[in-house]
């Protein structure tokens, strides 16, 4: 309420209980993010909760999710981000944002301001986790070496760097992001690092993923207005930015999940979306319904990804029909083998618009 703490009031926050609660880091954290370190804060435990789920617990869970295709590299070669040489678009801007991440941190510390970096950085990480590795989460899992390849480098070097940069604010958490993912040539602890150097932004490249990313979000409040779900393909989103290279176009049509992306400008908004269902679209949402079933499975059941597992389906012939057309999809999505049909007596059954499913994963 922004009264001074007061043994007589009885407003007294004990800094040692909010310590033991939530951590060191993340009570420091709070403190930097708030206002510059100097300055008097209102403080709201509330707020030092968010802290941790929005940062230390968003990249717990990208380092683990990372760990879970990561390759063991026998040598023990360290990659900068500096050294890594992808040409997927996604990479690329992640490892501008680190850049200009890293360049603002340096200045600001030199200047002894600790918000705008502290800030800054709770920004990146969530661009980290709600744009880059959502949008390359099957780049993770693909049969294409090179591109897999390229995903992985790029996490581990900006993972690598975020906990360079942490060291000043979160020592703690910067030390044990550190140990996970340093090589055996690396100094044993991040506080003997050498601080990353300043390095050239791409802001074209950030500018223009901007942009795709305000074109995305347009497109999905259209699909919310006509109470479409994103998992249902639509045939056509047309725009009316020119500018945007394919790269960007192609970002636009997955996330926005439609058959094409057109340029039109003489159209009157941004973006305009075709909200014709047709029924092989309707198919192929349904097909998309089943995938996720076959995914939330896989998580109830424990399995990893490393598990190789068969799918077995009790399904009438119509079913039967839309899970023939779309195999290909559901085996490389559902990371399962191959799909078998059997009678299933004590599993429950899905029904997805008039498709009714029962399925079961075998090791």
């Amino acid at each position: 309420e922004g009264k001074k703490m007061s043994k007589s009031i009885g407003n007294v926050v004990n800094p040692w209980e909010m310590i033991d609660k939530y951590g060191a880091d993340a009570v420091r954290f709070w403190m930097y993010t708030v206002n510059q370190p100097g300055d008097s804060k209102n403080f709201d435990e509330k707020t030092v909760d968010e802290i941790v789920k929005r940062l230390f617990n968003m990249i717990t869970n990208i380092h683990s999710f990372y760990e879970l295709y990561a390759e063991k590299n026998p040598s023990g070669k360290r990659v900068d981000a500096v050294d890594v040489d992808s040409h997927n678009v996604l990479d690329r801007w992640i490892l501008a944002q680190l850049s200009e991440l890293r360049n603002l941190t340096t200045k600001r510390l030199e200047e002894y301001k600790l918000l705008e970096p502290a800030r800054a950085m709770r920004d990146f990480v969530d661009d980290l986790s709600t744009w880059y590795l959502r949008r390359s989460r099957d780049r993770f899992k693909s049969n294409d070496a090179s591109d897999k390849s390229a995903a992985l480098l790029t996490m581990r070097a900006v993972l690598f760097d975020l906990a360079r940069l942490m060291a000043p604010f979160t020592p703690f958490f910067a030390e044990d992001l550190y140990a996970k993912v340093r090589s055996i040539h690396d100094p044993e602890s991040v506080h003997l690092t050498d601080w990353p150097e300043e390095r050239k932004v791409d802001k074209k490249l950030i500018q223009n993923m901007e942009e795709t990313r305000k074109l995305v979000t347009y497109a999905l409040q259209e699909r919310s207005k006509a109470n479409i779900k994103v998992r249902q393909p639509l045939s056509k989103l047309s725009i009316r930015h020119a500018g945007l290279g394919q790269e960007f176009v192609d970002l636009i049509k997955d996330e926005v999940n439609v058959k094409s992306v057109v340029v039109d400008e003489k159209i009157d908004n941004d973006t305009v979306l075709d909200t014709t269902v047709t029924e092989d679209l309707r198919k192929e949402g349904i097909a998309r319904d089943l995938i996720r079933a076959i995914q939330d499975l896989r998580k109830t059941e424990g399995l990893t990804v490393g598990d190789k597992v068969s799918l077995v389906l009790d399904a009438d012939e119509k079913a039967k029909e839309l899970i023939h057309a779309f195999a290909h999809d559901i085996k490389r999505i559902t990371l399962v083998t191959d799909i078998t049909y059997g009678s299933l007596p004590h599993v429950e059954a899905i029904t997805i618009e008039g498709f009714t499913f029962k399925i079961a994963l075998k090791k």
